[in-house]
């Protein structure tokens, strides 16, 4: 239908169409931002690999990173569609805040013995996956490809020893596929 008004999502936003240095320097800061988390996931892969009691200290310590680059991209999305950001933020909050309720959960499962540090680990790297994946599906789809990518990981994880070497060439190719996808699509 020609007459339907466009979703606010399906028109051009004022950042998206922005080719300002500023707006280039914003764009950049993102994608820094979603390659460092990128970095880390397989930093993280690594360290569970090597060593499952420290992967639910450093799982612990990816939570407010992962939560930092989706609360950027979502004020800077919302702000850009002139959406209210006051609520986009509420939502982001809320929803991170009950990833680390659920991590404070883990821990105290395993502080009492009812999971031992390497299951805690695992189910912290699920409970990551799962939150970034819902991220992705509400803020923005790269979450979506993060939370999969470290779903994946848990798995493997799960079910073979040496994991990290098996997952880090798909997912180099898939962070680089990413990047690529999007650059090609802001210009």
């Amino acid at each position: 239908m020609s007459s339907a008004t466009p979703l606010p999502e399906d028109r051009p936003s004022a950042a998206g169409a922005d080719s300002t240095p500023a707006a280039t320097h914003r764009n950049r800061a993102e994608e820094i931002g979603f390659g460092a988390v990128l970095l880390l996931t397989l930093g993280g892969l690594a360290i569970a690999d090597f060593s499952a009691s420290r992967g639910l200290d450093y799982w612990l310590m990816m939570v407010p990173i992962f939560a930092a680059v989706s609360v950027y991209t979502g004020w800077k999305r919302a702000s850009g569609q002139g959406q209210a950001v006051g609520w986009v933020m509420a939502r982001q909050l809320l929803h991170w805040g009950a990833l680390a309720l659920a991590f404070y959960l883990i821990f105290l499962l395993e502080r009492t013995g009812r999971l031992n540090r390497e299951d805690a680990g695992l189910v912290a790297m699920l409970t990551l996956a799962l939150t970034t994946l819902l991220a992705g599906v509400h803020f923005d789809w790269r979450l979506a490809v993060l939370g999969v990518l470290v779903g994946v990981a848990a798995a493997c994880a799960a079910l073979v020893e040496e994991f990290f070497w098996v997952l880090l060439i798909p997912a180099v190719l898939v962070g680089v596929a990413v990047i690529l996808w999007q650059r090609r699509t802001a210009r």
